[in-house]
């Protein structure tokens, strides 16, 4: 889908932040949304992962969102009711972003996750890119608002190698 901003709808998203929010009906209205965010260092969320792509669905004055973004992001998680997320940590920003450009900024790691628990996916972002999940203010968010586990070792979590 090519997002075009005269499509997008005012939908009652239900949260306290983000009672109603312009979202994109083609997105949102999907049987299925498979999320895959890039792995990224990120100025004010310190890093973004799969709560953070969910702002891709929406419209309006998203920099409005930036006075309680973790709040936004799991009210707009909690509203997308996420069932598949794909984690692409095959070269991840390190500084400078979202919108750095700068090769030095990129470290090649080579990892791919997939899950259904979105806060556990976060929280394996947050250890790949070298922080703790308890100090990204979306993770802890997310956990406290029941979208997932903050320990994703808890879970059935697998590691396979692929050459």
């Amino acid at each position: 889908v090519t997002l075009n901003s005269r499509r997008f709808e005012v939908r009652e998203i239900g949260g306290r932040r983000l009672e109603r929010w312009q979202v994109y009906p083609e997105i949102v209205d999907s049987d299925l949304v498979i999320n895959v965010p890039v792995a990224k260092h990120h100025g004010l969320a310190d890093a973004t992962f799969c709560m953070k792509n969910y702002m891709g669905v929406v419209g309006g004055q998203r920099s409005a969102w930036h006075q309680d973004l973790h709040t936004c992001l799991v009210e707009i998680t909690r509203y997308m009711k996420p069932r598949l997320c794909v984690l692409d940590a095959m070269r991840i920003l390190t500084a400078h972003g979202p919108q750095g450009g700068n090769p030095d900024d990129v470290e090649v790691v080579g990892a791919v996750a997939a899950g259904t628990d979105i806060v556990a996916m976060d929280a394996l972002g947050a250890e790949i890119m070298g922080h703790a999940p308890t100090d990204i203010a979306s993770i802890r968010a997310g956990h406290a608002a029941k979208l997932g586990e903050i320990d994703y070792r808890k879970l059935a979590f697998k590691a396979e190698e692929l050459s």
